[in-house]
């Protein structure tokens, strides 16, 4: 136990292998509720996501995400659950605005949610 804890008292605690980072670009808001769109067997599901700190151009991603997804990052307005979407490699946009395989990376394009 900490030195400065004590028994019976509650403490927030961080666990960095539990939490996930998403571009910010790959977020949308919408009356206060955050949602990206994960991409699984070549189509669109929409998932909620609660938010956390933000770093450059990443967003924290507190709950809602394992970490390794792969998420649309460009045209989120043209997609819905159970759109299909073409992923191409990092970077390679392509008509249906997702691109994957960036994982661990700040630069542009669809990627894989990332654990710090």
């Amino acid at each position: 136990m900490p030195r400065d804890a004590e028994p019976g008292r509650e403490a927030l605690v961080y666990d960095p292998s539990r939490v996930s980072w998403a571009v910010a670009e790959a977020v949308s808001t919408l009356a206060g509720v955050s949602t990206v769109y994960v991409i699984e067997a070549g189509k669109a599901r929409q998932q909620q996501v609660t938010l956390g700190a933000r770093q450059d151009k990443l967003v924290e991603v507190t709950t809602g995400l394992k970490g390794d997804e792969t998420l649309a990052e460009t045209n989120l307005s043209q997609l819905a659950t159970g759109v299909a979407v073409r992923t191409g490699s990092a970077g390679e946009e392509n008509a249906s605005g997702a691109s994957g395989g960036a994982e661990g990376r700040g630069d542009r394009g669809g990627r894989r949610g990332t654990r710090q």
